[in-house]
């Protein structure tokens, strides 16, 4: 069979189109119930415009952060993913110093898991320290989000 060049190139652009739709519906269900828990516990808010932009970049962390994850438990050693466990773990007690969780950080950390879940099936195949990774690493973003988020309303 030769190589027909036309075919990969198509191939290849619809490689892009199926991620393209994945990224667009994920971010679109992501946004649509981040602020809707936003609203959730401060009805009040007004601001989309600014809000919007942090969800976004919100969103966009969560996805790099479930991508890389599930590519790091398919291609690191065990040691690696412990090391970064713990560098994890450092970084998040860092960031729960300056920060203490509550009810609306614990509702948007749920919401973001089931997305994720819904999302990338593969998560279910985590091994034990690819999953312990994940959620240090959702926790951090959660955490980063909520920290400008209520430095913003206040």
């Amino acid at each position: 069979m030769p190589f027909n060049k036309e075919d990969r190139i198509n191939d290849i652009l619809a490689g892009f189109k199926k991620t393209d739709q994945f990224y667009s519906k994920f971010k679109a269900e992501f946004e649509s119930d981040v602020f809707d828990i936003i609203l959730d516990f401060y009805p009040h808010f007004k601001q989309k415009d600014v809000l919007n932009e942090m969800i976004q970049m919100y969103a966009s962390e969560t996805l790099s952060a479930t991508e890389a994850v599930l590519d790091k438990d398919n291609h690191y050693p065990e040691y690696r993913k412990l090391e970064e466990i713990e560098y994890m773990n450092k970084i998040l007690a860092k960031e729960k110093g300056m920060y203490s969780e509550n009810e609306f950080s614990e509702a948007l950390h749920n919401r973001i898991k089931a997305i994720v879940v819904k999302h990338y099936s593969d998560v279910m195949d985590l091994s034990n320290h690819g999953f312990r990774l994940l959620e240090r690493n959702l926790k951090m973003y959660l955490l980063g989000f909520v920290s400008q988020f209520e430095s913003f309303v206040k």
